[in-house]
């Protein structure tokens, strides 16, 4: 196996079983321990920082907290609080993660993101989901219409004109993507508010940095807010974290 010294043993599957999906075991676990147990959590200045700027984002003052730390036990319970609080008061939260394998993979960061926005499964046919993009896509940005097959290869979905998605590395192409994932974005913030909560991005490839950089320069008036989390020995090269609407937690 590439990258081991020793041999790995491969084991062949026998059984399966289902899970809740990443975001509903989230809340319904963790999270909702930690909530309802928040008055034990030492991290009370850093809690009320996060909570005003829900508050604020909820008004339509959309916005990116970062949330720095070395050992990441402490971010992780700020987290769990934020989407609970956020998921109380009836918004919608889209998890992201990077990791370490996928650091040279185009927009890993957002897999998850768009997969959970759309309401991707595993037991639904590549046409079904494709037709499920469209449709939201038509429905959050009608503008969007003549960008839409680029979901088609970024999700790798049958959807007509996905080869667009092929050149987006240019600084040209990648416009348009972008373009389309605001609008999505948007559109669905305007029904039920949206918080994304993008893990680890000190893993995430560059175009995934850059289109959160364009993200956050277009958050005003909109309840979608932004919640990133890195190792703060690994600060990524992201120019959102200077910007006004940002809110840096640095976690010691």
């Amino acid at each position: 196996l590439k990258g081991k010294n020793e041999p790995i043993t491969a084991f062949r599957v026998e059984e399966t079983h289902s899970t809740l999906p990443f975001i509903e075991r989230w809340s319904a676990h963790s999270a909702s321990e930690a909530y309802h147990n928040r008055e034990f959590f030492v991290r009370e200045q850093e809690l009320l920082t996060l909570l005003g700027r829900l508050d604020k984002a909820f008004s339509g003052g959309g916005g990116l907290v970062a949330l720095a730390d070395m050992s990441g036990t402490d971010t992780a319970e700020l987290v769990t609080l934020a989407v609970r609080y956020w998921q109380e008061r009836a918004g919608k939260v889209l998890p992201g993660i990077g990791e370490s394998h996928m650091s040279d993979t185009l927009l890993g960061l957002w897999q998850p993101v768009w997969r959970h926005h759309f309401g991707l499964r595993a037991d639904m046919t590549a046409r079904q989901q494709a037709n499920q993009v469209v449709a939201q896509t038509r429905r959050d940005c009608p503008a969007c219409t003549d960008q839409v097959g680029m979901w088609g290869g970024v999700l790798d979905l049958p959807i007509a004109k996905a080869e667009a998605f092929l050149h987006i590395t240019s600084e040209t192409n990648r416009q348009p993507f972008f373009e389309l994932v605001k609008g999505c974005l948007r559109g669905a913030a305007a029904r039920q508010p949206l918080l994304l909560v993008l893990q680890d991005i000190h893993w995430a490839d560059q175009l995934s940095l850059d289109l959160l950089d364009d993200l956050v320069d277009h958050l005003d008036q909109t309840p979608l807010f932004i919640l990133v989390t890195y190792h703060s020995s690994r600060r990524p090269t992201l120019k959102a974290l200077t910007r006004p609407h940002q809110t840096p937690i640095q976690l010691h």
